[in-house]
């Protein structure tokens, strides 16, 4: 477990693909086709209302195309 210069705690991908490994648990799917899912959320109706939800999904929308 590592922690970054904000205080918050992790684990690097490496460190859990090695631990999953090590109990034959890991199963190596990198070489399969994958498809960007994305999730947006608001707290309330007026937020939904005022176009926080549109302009979230907007962000993750072009986020996820960037990473194609």
């Amino acid at each position: 477990m590592a922690q970054s210069s904000t205080g918050r705690r992790y684990v690097s991908k490496q460190d859990v693909i090695e631990w999953l490994n090590s109990r034959l648990i890991y199963f190596d799917d990198s070489h399969k086709e994958r498809i960007n899912v994305i999730y947006a959320t608001v707290s309330s109706h007026d937020q939904k209302k005022n176009g926080d939800l549109e302009r979230q999904l907007g962000r993750l929308a072009l986020a996820a195309s960037e990473k194609r």
